[in-house]
């Protein structure tokens, strides 16, 4: 796993996402790893639109984790 800069839970993300989605949240589940239903629903619904990332203070990568970690579900779902 890549380290990245530590969320400072600002909830910036939260306030300026399009699709209404808590994308600190989502950061934090997609990298530990978890397969929650809730969080793999919100995965599939961010638009990847970059919004998020615009307002990080701290420059986190959300989109591209966000990006990954779908691709990531997509090619287990054809594996499997």
């Amino acid at each position: 796993m890549v380290e990245h800069a530590r969320c400072i839970n600002c909830l910036a993300c939260v306030e300026v996402c399009p699709r209404g989605l808590f994308p600190s949240l989502l950061f934090h589940t997609v990298l530990q790893g978890a397969e929650e239903t809730d969080a793999a629903a919100g995965l599939m619904r961010c638009g990847l639109c970059r919004t998020c990332e615009s307002v990080c203070p701290v420059g986190l990568p959300l989109t591209s984790v966000f990006s990954a970690a779908r691709a990531s579900r997509e090619k287990r779902a054809v594996s499997s």
